[in-house]
């Protein structure tokens, strides 16, 4: 595998067009808005500097000092970023300064591949396994790290091993695991006085789908406006979580089949077009009124099933009106899914050891701490966070870490043979996009999504 891609072959890699880069490049470059605070520290200034939706947040360094990039999403995310990269640089002034270049969520991975097309994208980037961490690997864009791991004797012990393993393609490692969380839809949320005004008891770590199913039926009432279960409709989410629970897969793991229509992914599946079209107690997406924390507080919805960031309901509603359970059991077990996020070095960084630093600071138990007690998101993916005191004495938190010692760590998503995961996966989506919009049962549908999907994985390999 060459070190570099061409422009041509990382486009076609990426699916970027030459007009689509030009175009999107153009927005990659917009006018500077600067916003300043200013604190002395080591009689260095501290900026922020916001550029359309990127944010940078760092001390500058001297003259001769060694500029490093790093790429993220704003939000809670940014501003955990920000806050490490600004102890990075402070523990390392002079010699290293770490910039973060944000965007927003819905822009994120348009700029990134057409900054990675263009081959601006810097040292380093955020993303995450299943969402185009293996594509990335087989293009060479991400570097392996097992040089840079070794020459600072770092201890990758300190992580869960199912997660270098993970992030390990071909006996090297590609990635250092930023968090952990067991899947989209891994856990149920509820909304209490809906349950005390029907004097139904709430959910419970005993529930089977059929438990949930019959719950969310009595306290639907659609020409109301309220239901009784809300999905998370993307591949990583419902469907996955409920193929596997009734012993199935969304493909073979091997990574050369499309398995839609295997019999017990179809069982799985049907529970989910269920949900919409025979039993209507999950709303179409011309149904929700605003986001699932927004139905919680007035009064529209009982349960959503989401992952570990959905503790931010408490932003939105009384701390006594909402509880959590892990989702319910189907015949084959919970059908959770690792997901790991991933900062990673580029194949391009001229500075990769010093880039691999940052890494490890984002990865510490610290920051690992700090992006779900500070940041109300997904935990480090370090045993020493999730069994730490403050995480055992967090009843959401608890939830998770009981999953996770009861059912042991869950398998990641298959891997494209061919490393296509974005096509297949994006292929995934649309094909069952119908079902979540009330439009076709899975019987309507499942035939021409596995001629949709299985196309992808005949192609030839990335890597």
């Amino acid at each position: 595998m060459n070190k570099l891609m061409s422009r041509r072959a990382l486009l076609r890699t990426l699916g970027v067009s030459g007009v689509a880069l030009t175009a999107a490049a153009v927005g990659c470059q917009p006018k500077t808005v600067t916003v300043k605070e200013t604190v002395v520290v080591e009689k260095a200034v501290k900026e922020t500097v916001v550029v359309e939706k990127q944010v940078t947040s760092a001390v500058p360094a001297a003259p001769e000092a060694i500029n490093l990039r790093f790429l993220a999403r704003l939000g809670n995310q940014g501003d955990h970023f920000s806050l490490f990269a600004q102890r990075f640089n402070e523990k390392h002034y002079p010699d290293i300064f770490m910039k973060i270049e944000l965007f927003g969520n819905a822009d994120y991975f348009q700029k990134l591949d057409t900054m990675l097309a263009g081959q601006t994208v810097g040292d380093g980037f955020w993303i995450y396994v299943g969402g185009g961490f293996d594509q990335y690997v087989a293009s060479d864009i991400y570097a392996p790290l097992d040089d840079a791991v070794a020459a600072s004797s770092y201890d990758l012990g300190q992580f869960f091993p199912e997660s270098i393993e993970t992030l390990t393609v071909n006996g090297q490692l590609y990635g250092m695991p930023w968090t952990l969380h067991l899947g989209s839809a891994c856990a149920t949320y509820y909304y209490k006085p809906l349950f005390d005004e029907a004097g139904l008891d709430y959910p419970d770590e005993s529930w089977e789908w059929t438990d949930l199913i019959e719950t969310a039926k009595k306290l639907n009432d659609p020409d109301n406006g309220v239901f009784g279960l809300r999905c998370e409709n993307y591949y990583a989410g419902n469907p996955v979580t409920l193929a596997r629970s009734y012993g199935g897969d969304l493909l073979s793991k091997d990574g050369t089949t499309c398995t839609l229509d295997d019999e017990a992914t179809r069982q799985g599946l049907q529970v989910f077009s269920d949900l919409y079209m025979e039993h209507q107690v999950s709303p179409a997406s011309s149904q929700m009124l605003g986001s699932w924390q927004q139905m919680f507080a007035g009064g529209k919805l009982a349960m959503a099933q989401t992952g570990f960031w959905g503790k931010g309901v408490g932003n939105y509603v009384a701390p006594d009106a909402w509880g959590t359970v892990a989702s319910p059991y189907g015949p084959a077990g919970h059908g959770n899914t690792q997901f790991v996020d991933v900062v990673g070095v580029t194949s391009t960084s001229e500075h990769p050891a010093e880039a691999f630093a940052f890494l490890t600071e984002v990865c510490s138990y610290e920051a690992g701490m700090d992006i779900w007690q500070k940041r109300g998101s997904v935990p480090g993916s370090r045993p020493d966070v999730w069994n730490s005191e403050a995480a055992l004495g967090d009843e959401h938190f608890k939830v998770f870490s009981e999953m996770l010692n009861k059912d042991g760590m869950p398998p990641k998503l298959p891997l494209p043979a061919n490393f296509r995961e974005k096509e297949y996966w994006s292929e995934i989506d649309k094909s069952l996009e119908p079902i979540y919009l009330g439009e076709k049962e899975l019987d309507e549908l499942i035939g021409d999504a596995v001629a949709n999907c299985q196309p992808v994985l005949d192609q030839s390999s990335l890597f």
